[in-house]
């Protein structure tokens, strides 16, 4: 039997949430008319690595053996598929039960140049405080919204992004030589199928369910915000045209610990002294900045968002020394833009 859409899905651990997902896959695929395969990419520990195997035999999915990076599994698990459509779902995600019906008419409805679909990706179980005091983040799960706001966009989330085979292979895949174990990859295979005349398209038909159970604390948020910040010069020097200038925070007060050096004999004070005035100055500016425009109100409030969304800029800092190149420490890769954003028009969906 020919297989219509393969999902693949790259994971570490997570043993109780791919079980999930295995669960609503199978469901999904019973009530689809097409074939689906299943394939999850891990390199968990021995132990879970045994789990994980059980639950893709309990489901009737393969299990490959796969390396670090995320990038690599995904090409792994895309090369060792046979569908036309290959579907990208995160191992912390459930789909529907109508999902792979949703997305087979998806295709067969688009244009033909349209090389991939991208679904929303809605939040789901328990927000806890953290979640809600941090609600207001501006760097967090942007993408996730995009299919709901958007008919058209230059890349997707791979959270809930599926893509054409022969589309895949004419741009070569996902990038294993990025930097970073995550974050970056998924704005690369987008961009390389735009810049190639491919289309991403967007359907509000196709959603995914991502659990909020992998990043309900301050440092997990933080250690996912720094990593994708690091992908950031990178994604710059592959595509060069899409970077910015802008002013970084943790940047400037690098600088400004540096610049403090001489006023340690001088003002018997240390270079930390004045990197941390720099830093809280700059933290309570944004702040005021994002508050209420009129009154200034809820600034104290936003001084821990904006520190946290400050982990994405951290992560942009480490990136530039990464790759050797001071220019960077003051720029940022242009993830949106308004040549390839096509926002939907509301009132013609109306009617």
């Amino acid at each position: 039997m020919s297989v219509d859409i393969s999902v693949v899905t790259p994971t570490k651990g997570r043993v109780v949430l791919v079980g999930g997902l295995l669960e609503s896959l199978h469901a999904a695929a019973d009530a689809f008319t097409g074939s689906v395969e299943v394939i999850i990419v891990d390199d968990s520990p021995d132990r879970e690595e045994a789990q994980i195997r059980s639950l893709c035999r309990d489901h009737h999915a393969r299990y490959l053996r796969g390396p670090r990076k995320v990038a690599a599994k995904r090409n792994l698990g895309t090369r060792s598929s046979e569908g036309e459509i290959v579907a990208y779902i995160d191992s912390d995600c459930h789909v529907p039960v109508d999902f792979f019906t949703c997305l087979a008419d998806a295709f067969q409805n688009a244009d033909p140049q349209v090389g991939a679909i991208a679904g929303p990706v809605v939040m789901s179980g328990v927000e806890t405080t953290t979640l809600k005091w941090f609600r207001d983040t501006q760097e967090l799960n942007q993408p996730f919204a995009w299919p709901d706001r958007y008919t058209r966009i230059p890349w997707a989330a791979t959270a809930n992004c599926a893509v054409l085979r022969k589309a895949f292979e004419e741009v070569d895949g996902f990038p294993e030589d990025i930097p970073t174990v995550v974050g970056g990859e998924d704005v690369t295979l987008g961009l390389r199928l735009t810049y190639t005349g491919w289309i991403v398209a967007c359907s509000t038909d196709t959603v995914v369910y991502h659990s909020r159970k992998t990043g309900d604390s301050v440092s997990s948020i933080a250690r996912r915000l720094c990593l994708y910040g690091r992908s950031s010069p990178w994604l710059c020097r592959q595509f060069p045209r899409r970077t910015v200038r802008r002013f970084n925070p943790v940047s400037a007060t690098a600088v400004a610990v540096l610049a403090g050096i001489p006023l340690v004999r001088r003002w018997r004070t240390t270079p930390l002294v004045v990197g941390g005035a720099t830093f809280v100055t700059l933290a309570v500016r944004e702040a005021f900045e994002r508050a209420d425009a009129t009154t200034g109100q809820g600034w104290l409030r936003q001084v821990p968002v904006v520190v946290l969304d400050w982990s994405f800029s951290a992560g942009e800092f480490l990136g530039a020394l990464e790759q050797r190149s001071p220019s960077l420490l003051f720029a940022r890769f242009g993830y949106m833009d308004d040549e390839y954003f096509v926002p939907r028009d509301r009132e013609a969906e109306r009617s």
